[in-house]
């Protein structure tokens, strides 16, 4: 993102001095997305001084100093684009298959087993480490290092928007206006949705407890001893949660003061890198009717498309004026039309912001829809799985986005869309908008979140906390309190009957008296 002198300032007066810290990284999904999202918050630490230890799937190609990774990359396959384009009869199946699988502790045992992580945990380096930074996304297990290597301060780093299920700092998630995750419900809810977005919230929470705590703290056990304390308390150890999440992109919403949004730290302080020179000419060539971008990034192989769904995208693509550059791979895919370019990889924000570009395609990543944000290009979304539906019932909610449901995905629905976006001129301007809001900030994300991290190194470890994270869920809830209140309202009115019935009683007996005496 582009720097004022203002924000400069303000940078280099609130990134004050501090020692250089020793900062264990563990990063054990294996999704470059992921990693994408906190690896330039690592490389900026380490700039400052820091020694970075980065337990990753994602080595650094180019050695930097006080920067090692620990190389993991051969406990997990890369999830990358290689996945099957899921179906209508197979996708609830396939996406919970997956799903439950990566709660099962699919994760923990692999990268726990690996002999580079059992160095680190039987504590054979001997190494001493100030700060825990850990991705939270069902990795609870690698909580345990910190117990076992006695780390005191703890950052969690989520790549998306906020996870009900690992709320550690009891951040407010009232579900009559914050959407669980699994859903795509926005902030605006009706009387059945918010009935069912409640119902949700307890059921995801515990669903999360049985299916992916149980075994995973079975499995943690294992690695880091039978005396090991349970995952409430492991993570009531975190200091401060960093999420992916900015109001622009997704929706304004209460923090707790250890939660902070850092959203678009992935995208460089300077902005776009230059184009290679065949893709800066080919962009420069477009000025009249302008360049489609068409991605699904790295989550789906696009030669795996039904036959039906590129039916239509053909010939939906080919009766526009726009070019269409589309990333996937040209071997493996059938004939496309004359004004579709087909390339293996592209520098996805450099394209988005180049000025032909009109519209972006993709499949609703939260990295993908920033990125379209920060550039001020309008968003048609095929949302997939996971945070997708969430994330594109946002940016539609906003204006800057229409959604085509994948199941009934037709060449009229896309057609109609396509056309709509690029014929309406609101959705630019809610994009451009929204660009707006996204890069005005006090200081870069990058810098925000480099800014807290240090801060924690300087105090103390509950310092952001509120008392919210030491009391239970039922007190948390008010639920004691109700008790109480029920119990003296059933009492009081349990007393004030008591009361009728003995003056209607007293009464009652008076009247017989009165008639036996005359």
């Amino acid at each position: 993102m582009k720097i004022t002198a203002t924000s400069l300032l303000v940078s280099i007066c609130l990134l004050g001095a501090v020692d250089g810290a020793r900062i264990l990284a563990i990063f054990p999904y294996n999704a470059k997305s992921h990693y994408n999202v906190y690896e330039p918050l690592l490389k900026r630490l380490s700039a400052r001084g820091h020694e970075i230890v980065a337990v990753t799937h994602f080595p650094q190609r180019i050695r930097l100093a006080n920067f090692t990774d620990l190389d993991i990359s051969s406990t997990l396959l890369t999830i990358s684009r290689n996945n099957t384009l899921p179906v209508p009869e197979i996708y609830n199946f396939m996406i919970w298959q997956k799903i439950l699988r990566v709660l099962t502790a699919g994760i923990c045992e692999p990268v726990l087993s690996h002999p580079e992580m059992n160095r680190i945990i039987k504590g054979l380096s001997k190494e001493h480490f100030d700060l825990l930074v850990i991705e939270i996304f069902t990795t609870d297990c690698f909580l345990g290092i910190a117990h076992a290597l006695n780390i005191s301060k703890i950052v969690g780093a989520i790549s998306s928007v906020g996870i009900s299920w690992s709320n550690v700092m009891r951040n407010p998630e009232n579900p009559s206006y914050i959407p669980n995750w699994i859903s795509s419900y926005t902030g605006r809810m009706s009387l059945l949705e918010r009935s069912i977005n409640t119902v949700l919230l307890p059921i995801v929470k515990l669903a999360y407890r049985i299916i992916s705590d149980e075994p995973s703290y079975e499995i943690t056990r294992k690695y880091f001893g039978h005396d090991l304390p349970d995952f409430d308390a492991l993570r009531s150890r975190i200091s401060l949660i960093l999420t992916n999440g900015h109001p622009a992109v997704s929706a304004a919403r209460p923090l707790a003061p250890g939660v902070k949004e850092i959203g678009g730290i992935h995208i460089p302080v300077s902005g776009p890198k230059p184009l290679p020179v065949d893709l800066q000419d080919y962009l420069d060539s477009q000025s009249r009717n302008g360049v489609i971008y068409f991605s699904l990034e790295s989550q789906i192989d696009t030669s795996t498309i039904p036959n039906q769904v590129f039916a239509a995208l053909y010939r939906a693509f080919e009766q526009v004026p726009q070019q269409i550059l589309w990333t996937c791979t040209k071997e493996r895919m059938p004939p496309l039309p004359g004004n579709v370019k087909c390339i293996g990889w592209a520098p996805q924000l450099s394209v988005l912001c180049h000025p032909n570009t009109r519209l972006l395609i993709n499949h609703g990543g939260l990295l993908g829809l920033q990125e379209a944000i920060y550039c001020g290009i309008p968003i048609l979304g095929i949302p997939l799985f996971g945070d997708h539906h969430l994330n594109m019932a946002y940016v539609v909610e906003k204006g800057l986005a229409m959604q085509l449901d994948l199941q009934q995905f037709s060449y009229e629905r896309f057609s109609s869309s396509l056309n709509e976006i690029l014929s309406n001129k609101s959705y630019t301007e809610m994009a451009q908008k929204a660009s707006f809001q996204f890069r005005d900030r006090l200081m870069p994300p990058v810098e925000e979140a480099v800014y807290w991290v240090e801060h924690t190194i300087r105090h103390d470890p509950d310092f952001l906390k509120t008392g919210a994270t030491e009391l239970t869920w039922y007190q948390y809830l008010v639920l004691d309190v109700a008790l109480i209140i029920i119990s003296v309202i059933v009492f009081v009115l349990w007393l004030i009957c008591k009361l009728l019935g003995l003056l209607f009683f007293k009464k009652k007996i008076s009247i017989a008296i009165d008639k036996k005496t005359k």
